[in-house]
């Protein structure tokens, strides 16, 4: 009987875990952005280019009421911070914290012209600089 319990926990466990494992990263399902992401002009001047790692705190209708930078370059955070406070995320059954990162790229000559913004998945995105730009 005690052995029947066990096999029966252990089964309820392997249920719940893979059922957790299918669920979307931090609730995320659908993300809209009513900012433009833009690479700042002094950044773009000085060659800045990187990465900004968020955590943003959206709320259960899905706006992000905090935003907290966790790493990035200096001339870039005030650009990334107005841009994820613009985004909207997909209601959820409660408030949730999510990392984001938005990568900033300089465009050179010869690249291929690319979006001004590229979302990779709801918590990555690139911006990438529109004009190219001539690095010495």
């Amino acid at each position: 009987m005690r052995s029947l319990q066990n096999v029966t926990l252990i089964a309820l466990v392997l249920i719940a875990v893979r059922a957790e494992a299918q669920q979307p990263a931090c609730g995320l399902t659908s993300m809209r952005e009513s900012v433009a992401p833009f690479l700042p002009s002094i950044a773009k001047a000085a060659h800045v280019q990187g990465t900004v790692v968020l955590l943003v705190n959206f709320t259960r209708s899905g706006e992000a009421n905090s935003v907290t930078v966790v790493a990035g370059p200096e001339m870039l955070l005030e650009s990334a911070l107005e841009f994820v406070r613009g985004w909207r995320a997909n209601s959820f059954s409660g408030v949730r914290t999510c990392p984001i990162a938005i990568d900033y790229r300089l465009q050179q000559e010869g690249d291929k012209q690319v979006p001004r913004f590229q979302r990779q998945d709801l918590h990555h995105g690139t911006v990438n600089s529109g004009v190219p730009i001539v690095i010495p």
